[in-house]
């Protein structure tokens, strides 16, 4: 037992080493695929600036005259510039910084009210056929006028802290929508630096219309890994804890086939002594302890194979028709010779009775879950058997104790074969837990169900629901 313990150890932290690099190759999935679908719309982002932003580029920049904002803008500003050196050239110094701010707000009321950019980017949509309008922006970087070849006045100079938007409304400008940076021709009497950013909200949608098929690919590959992952997790559990129940039958058989066997070893001895062999009496005795221990581990043996048989066959049930009331009066009657201490009390409601089951197997159903009633019932309290009407179509029996109770863990697993309680010593309570998985197999063969209501320290309810006769198939 120690070996198999030890090996099951081995092969536990395998499979967590297992699923923990499963998880990891899972991570490492998740980042690969991340970085495949990043590197993907970055490179459609670069597409579309190479075709669409070339495009715009090429058609604004023939559109400007002397590299001014838009057409005839250098002659607007022209003429304030004209008007700014002659009367900065009769100022005070002291006075000059005043009439640069008043030239150059005025001068920018003037580029605002004259600008047909708004115009121009709608007829660049229409001829390009986007789906969306045109979104620009235009920051000034410095404005300054040449007083002479050589001294320029600065009206105005960027900052880091300051940004000037000249024109347009675009909010998100990048690197992504750049355009040009453009500048005044030498020839003229003052010097602009300005950047162009244009956009449109349907860009991202464009790309991500594009990464679609990469994205679905993507995301079919990750849930893909993911539902392997966690079915191997799943099925890795149910084994853990097929494996622990089988340990505990082990366990448990190993302890119900000594016990008989060890008696009859004792018997036995006690049958070769010269003393005991002449009291025909004690020989009797002994021989009847013989007996009864050597039908118990037949018991115990037929009980295994009969549940191994009937899981590779179908269930083939002798039924007949009969009065369920009446039928579980004699089961009651017959349980109550052995178990005389603790009271069953009859209370049979149902009032179309008429089923059709086979009375072998349904008699040890019966006996099966009075036995648990009594096993799990140390204060010999009182256990009701009830049967209720539930519909035109089915009938109820009920079995209820006021024992020792189960919690919500062990009512999810009682059905379950090999299953037993653990409460102090494994073996406080005899059997191989196969009573109630023998029980839901019978009933469901008879197309019933059987549930389990339960509160420790408040006993427990096991509710069966059979279709009546007219209802089977």
């Amino acid at each position: 037992m120690e070996r198999f313990l030890y090996i099951w150890e081995v092969k536990t932290n395998k499979l967590y080493i297992a699923i923990c690099l499963a998880a990891l190759a899972f991570i490492a999935l998740l980042g690969a695929q991340y970085f495949m679908v990043s590197n993907t719309y970055h490179l459609k982002n670069k597409e579309f600036k190479y075709t669409y932003n070339k495009d715009l580029f090429n058609q604004y920049s023939s559109s400007i005259n002397n590299g001014v904002l838009y057409k005839d803008a250098y002659k607007l500003i022209d003429s304030l510039v004209v008007q700014f050196k002659g009367e900065w050239e009769n100022t005070d110094e002291g006075k000059r910084e005043t009439i640069n701010n008043e030239y150059f707000e005025q001068m920018v009321i003037q580029i605002r009210q004259h600008n047909p950019l708004d115009e121009w980017m709608q007829k660049f949509q229409v001829q390009n056929e986007l789906d969306s309008k045109l979104e620009y922006v235009i920051l000034l970087h410095q404005f300054g006028v040449l007083l002479n070849d050589t001294t320029e006045w600065v009206m105005y100079k960027e900052t880091v802290e300051n940004e000037f938007l000249l024109l347009g409304s675009l909010q998100h400008y990048n690197n992504d929508n750049y355009i040009m940076r453009s500048r005044t021709a030498v020839k003229n009497n003052y010097r602009m630096v300005y950047s162009l950013y244009v956009d449109t909200p349907s860009r991202k949608w464009f790309l991500f219309k594009g990464l679609w098929s990469a994205f679905a690919l993507s995301l079919l590959t990750i849930l893909s890994m993911l539902g392997v992952l966690l079915f191997t997790i799943y099925h890795w559990q149910q084994q853990k804890k097929l494996s622990d129940i089988k340990s505990d039958f082990i366990n448990n058989i190993s302890h119900e086939l000594k016990t008989p066997l060890a008696t009859i070893n004792v018997a036995n001895k006690s049958l070769q002594k010269d003393q005991i062999a002449d009291n025909k009496s004690q020989r009797q005795h002994l021989l009847q302890i013989i007996h009864r221990q050597s039908q118990r581990l037949q018991q115990l043996i037929n009980q295994v194979l009969d549940i191994s048989i009937k899981e590779q066959e179908a269930w083939k049930l002798e039924r007949e028709h009969l009065s369920l009331n009446h039928f579980l009066e004699q089961v009651v009657a017959d349980f109550q010779l052995k178990e005389a201490t603790i009271p069953i009390v009859l209370n049979l409601q149902a009032t179309n009775d008429q089923v059709l089951i086979a009375p072998f197997h349904f008699t040890t159903v019966i006996n099966n879950l009075l036995d648990n009633a009594v096993k799990y019932n140390p204060n010999k309290e009182l256990i009701r058997v009830e049967t209720f009407d539930k519909n035109n179509q089915q009938i109820g029996i009920r079995i209820i104790d006021e024992g020792i109770g189960m919690s919500m863990t062990t009512k999810g697993l009682i059905f379950d074969k090999f299953y037993r309680a653990a409460k102090g010593d494994v073996h406080n309570v005899k059997g191989l837990g196969l009573g109630l998985y023998y029980v839901k197999q019978v009933v469901e063969a008879h197309n019933g169900t059987i549930e389990v209501e339960s509160e420790i320290g408040k006993g427990s309810c096991f509710e069966i629901i059979l279709p009546l006769e007219r209802s089977q198939v």
